[in-house]
């Protein structure tokens, strides 16, 4: 990954904790895309994918500093994108600007929280 990913990445993260997003902390940024959201939803107006890609930053940014997971340039069905894989060999992929992450952003709260799955519940 090169710096202008990382700078991408550092410029998504610094926005969200200028909004008082703690990274570190999944409640934060379900609460902040929450707000966010809810705050674009009654004007229409802003960019929604600019809200959509520094959250999913800030998901990714989470999962970097939490697991073992490694921000890189991936490529998967939908394309190449920045990504985070697990190990050198990197046989399990998240891309977190696959807008479909987001909403399982309650779903890794949960994980977090009682320390299992709870996609199924």
């Amino acid at each position: 990954m090169g710096q202008a990913e990382r700078d991408r990445v550092a410029a998504a993260v610094q926005q969200l904790q200028d909004q008082g997003v703690d990274i570190d902390d999944l409640d934060s940024l379900s609460a902040g895309l929450d707000t966010a959201y809810a705050q674009w939803a009654t004007t229409r107006t802003g960019d929604h994918s600019a809200i959509v890609g520094r959250y999913s930053f800030g998901i990714g940014e989470h999962l970097s500093r939490h697991t073992d997971l490694d921000w890189r340039i991936v490529t998967d069905l939908f394309g190449t994108d920045l990504g985070l894989l697990d190990g050198p060999r990197g046989s399990f992929m998240v891309v977190p600007g696959n807008h479909r992450s987001l909403r399982r952003l309650d779903a890794w709260s949960c994980l977090e929280s009682r320390g299992e799955s709870c996609w199924s519940s």
